[in-house]
């Protein structure tokens, strides 16, 4: 019967020991996936940054290009009405003085 109480003791003492074992594997198994996780959401998070600030830059260098273009327009636009005011100058003084009745 001591025997008998005696293996019962050990058995319980293996199965604590064996418990503890795994609970052990299980949290460190949790530790390393977390630590896989997070590393995963740095990476991702990484490349998300990039790749918005590629979008960004596709955009914006867009947008400059829009921009200068307006701008070139403009300068033309202003070169020829400048061109015309200095051809017809004398004529336009003339008339702004005729309205003014001076």
């Amino acid at each position: 019967m001591e025997h008998l109480i005696r293996s019962v003791i050990e058995l319980d003492e293996r199965t604590d020991a064996m418990v503890r074992q795994e609970e052990k594997a299980i949290d460190d198994e949790k530790a390393d996936l977390q630590k896989h996780f997070t590393e995963m959401e740095v990476d991702e998070r990484e490349a998300s940054k990039a790749s918005a600030k590629d979008s960004y830059d596709a955009i914006y260098n867009e947008a400059m290009d829009v921009v200068e273009g307006i701008k070139e327009n403009n300068r033309k636009k202003l070169e020829s009405v400048d061109a015309v005011y200095k051809a017809h100058k004398a004529e336009l003084v003339e008339e702004a003085f005729q309205l003014l009745d001076i």
